[in-house]
């Protein structure tokens, strides 16, 4: 009886601990994302990375009025550009950007490149920090970023600025453009490869890069 009975609360504690993992998994996406209620702003910076959709949302956000300027950041500074042996400036992916958009009609006086360096978003949270600092004018700035990255790129910009002292309001809308799926991010593999990408990109933060 006493055998039977340690086993058999082993397979509660094993059932309950496996059931808490599944839960914990399922759930773990609504713990990456933050989405703030779409307001206007004074303008919409793109996060670097994660593909076209970011641009598109910007260039939506502009030609609906919710921005009347698109910004991007430079990953790299303005003495780091490269030239190739033919001496040609080779342009990094913010000015590929730029003339997309153009492209796609948006008005070249309403597109600014801020220069870098900034290798992730940590560096984009100084940067942008740092130019609404300059730009005291400036209430809400929106952010154009993957929905996987929603949450990390909120706190981490919202943090920054919080601690140099400005009330400039940080907006992460959601971002119609993107496949990710909070509910049903398991079903694929960029679905999965995003979650488990940005959990231990959130770990780190938390409990290192803080």
């Amino acid at each position: 009886m006493i055998k039977k009975s340690k086993l058999s609360r082993r397979i509660r504690i094993l059932f309950i601990s496996l059931l808490s993992i599944v839960i914990f998994l399922y759930n773990i996406a609504y713990l990456i994302v933050n989405y703030q209620p779409l307001e206007n702003a004074d303008v919409v910076f793109i996060l670097m990375g994660g593909g076209e959709e970011r641009i598109r949302f910007a260039d939506s956000l502009y030609k609906q009025g919710y921005a009347k300027k698109i910004i991007m950041i430079n990953p790299v500074s303005k003495d780091d550009r490269s030239v190739n042996k033919s001496g040609i400036l080779i342009q990094t992916i913010p000015f590929l950007l730029k003339e997309s958009l153009i492209d796609k009609g948006v008005n070249c006086r309403d597109i600014l490149i801020l220069d870098g360096p900034s290798k992730n978003t940590r560096g984009e949270a100084k940067i942008i920090t740092e130019y609404c600092k300059n730009n005291p004018a400036i209430e809400k700035i929106l952010i154009s970023t993957s929905n996987y990255h929603s949450g990390r790129a909120y706190n981490m910009i919202s943090s920054e600025i919080n601690s140099n002292g400005l009330k400039t309001d940080v907006i992460i809308p959601f971002n119609h453009y993107s496949n990710y799926s909070s509910d049903k991010w398991f079903f694929s593999k960029e679905g999965l490869s995003h979650t488990l990408s940005e959990s231990f990109k959130w770990i780190y933060y938390l409990l290192i890069a803080k």
